[in-house]
């Protein structure tokens, strides 16, 4: 998870590109300032793309994102330069960079997802969760491997004792240190944490502690 300090200085990074695009759009962006504006853009532009050569021609490797990078970098360079020196109406330049931020950012978010069939990702540990499901009485489950995926115990009407969320409860993820063996070093967004990241076998030397699971009402142990 990132610092705190990065989304303090991402907000005010947002707060300072809001004023700046509120001034280029109503054409107070001083006459003194422009020239310099236009010249750090395309600084960034310009190291951007030679970056992006100099690592290809170096590796031999070209690799999408920085080709992509580069690419917007030298449009938002040549739009702002546009816009600047009133070549393009306010109106114009707001729609054109409102553009370029949808396209990185939709292009970006693509790249970060799979889309795979709601069945198949709903039966992942089916046979396990369709035999858990079926037991009487109200319990959880509790897997040190992640054996029982989140979305498939929803599914199922499960409840679990571990998992995956970004905001864990401090008191919570202490007792579940001792109940699960699995020692707590620090912030981790998994219950119980993954120390390499390969959950099927990153926790299994460790022995949970049957009474102290069973305060968190679980019943079953699935690995």
């Amino acid at each position: 998870m990132p610092s705190r300090a990065l989304f303090l200085f991402g907000m005010a990074l947002i707060v300072l590109a809001a004023h700046g695009l509120d001034a280029l759009l109503h054409g107070e962006v001083p006459a003194g300032r422009v020239r310099a504006v236009s010249l750090g853009v395309t600084a960034l532009a310009a190291a951007a793309v030679l970056l992006t050569l100099g690592g290809g021609a170096l590796t031999g490797h070209w690799e999408s994102a920085p080709l992509w990078s580069a690419a917007l970098w030298t449009a938002v360079a040549l739009g702002l330069g546009f816009a600047l020196r009133e070549r393009w109406p306010p109106q114009t330049a707001f729609v054109f960079l409102l553009g370029a931020l949808l396209l990185d950012g939709g292009g970006y978010v693509l790249r970060q997802v799979t889309f795979r069939p709601a069945r198949q990702v709903i039966q992942q540990q089916g046979e396990l969760a369709a035999y858990l499901s079926a037991q009487p009485g109200r319990f959880r489950v509790y897997s040190p491997s992640y054996s029982l995926p989140q979305q498939t115990a929803a599914f199922y009407g499960l409840e679990l004792a571990d998992g995956v969320n970004p905001l864990q409860i401090s008191g919570y993820a202490q007792f579940m240190a001792q109940a699960s063996g699995v020692p707590l070093t620090g912030y981790s967004v998994t219950l119980p944490p993954f120390a390499s990241g390969d959950p099927a076998h990153d926790n299994a030397a460790f022995t949970p502690d049957a009474c102290k699971l069973g305060l968190l009402n679980v019943r079953f142990v699935a690995s």
